[in-house]
């Protein structure tokens, strides 16, 4: 299914009464996604931080996993940053593979 009907229906107001329900199903989808990447990841892996990320100056920047968690890993920079020098438990949603 296209995602424009979808948006159009939320936007017009047509669904109004099920809007709980696409909310809840959209944060356990989220969820579902996380679990899948976060089986993707392995520590002493090299990953880089997104656009998701703040600060800002973090973003494009690659760390080494030295954990993963269901919904957070802990990472390392490989340039470390003047204040990010250890480990930093970062969102799946912040990492790209």
């Amino acid at each position: 299914m296209l995602s424009t009907p979808i948006i159009h229906a939320i936007n017009s107001g047509k669904i109004d009464a099920d809007l709980s329900q696409i909310s809840e199903a959209v944060k356990q989808r989220r969820k579902a996604i996380e679990r899948q990447f976060s089986a993707t990841l392995a520590p002493g892996q090299i990953i880089t931080l997104n656009d998701r990320i703040r600060p800002k100056r973090l973003v494009g920047k690659q760390a080494k996993i030295v954990k993963v968690n269901q919904t957070t890993a802990s990472v390392k920079l490989v340039e470390p940053d003047h204040r990010y020098r250890g480990e930093v438990r970062c969102p799946l949603c912040y990492i790209t593979a």
